[in-house]
Parts: structure tokens; sequence; C-alpha cells
């Protein structure tokens, strides 16, 4: 995996105060995950239930914008997915199958 412990850090405070009370899972996928490989965005998914997806998806410009300032102005590609999305939808299907579990957060 080709981040940081401090930019792994870096992101999941960025999300914690967005999750408070709520069960998700960020991931981490695409060419970070591949250590031979150089370059690229920082692909990031978060897993959790269609409700909190919604309200996140919402403030999705507010949620990148606390992450590049943790880790520094880097590209990140952030997508908020219900668990249903990672089963029914052939990208996200396969994407899931490589990606690397970032951070727990586990609900009230």
């Amino acid at each position: 995996m080709r981040l940081a412990e401090q930019e792994v850090k870096g992101l999941i405070d960025a999300l914690s105060c967005y999750l408070e009370g709520n069960a998700a899972e960020l991931y981490l996928y695409g060419s970070r995950v591949d250590d031979t490989k150089k370059g690229g965005d920082i692909d990031l998914f978060i897993k959790t239930s269609s409700e909190v997806a919604s309200v996140l998806n919402a403030k999705k410009h507010l949620i990148l914008a606390e992450m590049k300032t943790r880790i520094d102005d880097q590209k990140i590609d952030l997508s908020i997915l219900a668990p249903e999305l990672l089963v029914t939808d052939p990208f996200w299907k396969g994407v899931s199958a490589e990606a690397i579990l970032l951070h727990a957060w586990h609900g009230v």
C-alpha cells in the first residue's frame, strides 16, 4: 500500500467527525494498493448504510476539503456507497475484492 501512516491517520481523522455514532468502513483501492506502481491519485470508498451515505454525499465537498487539508493537497477520489452496491454493481464488486480496509467505525 502506497500511503504513509500519517496520511492514513489524516484521512481517518478527517472522516471521524462526519461519522460520529455511525458504522462505516474506509477502503483504499486502485493504483495506490499496488506497491510496484508509482504516482496516481488516492482512490477511496466509504461503505456505510444508505441513510448515512446519503448524508455524507451531501457533505462530500467538505469531507474532501478536510482530507486535503490534513494530507496536503493531493488528488483524492472519494465514493460513498451503501453495502448493496458492492454486491450488485460489477465495477464496485471487482474493486471491493482488491481494496484494503483502512479503518472501521462502529456505530453506537
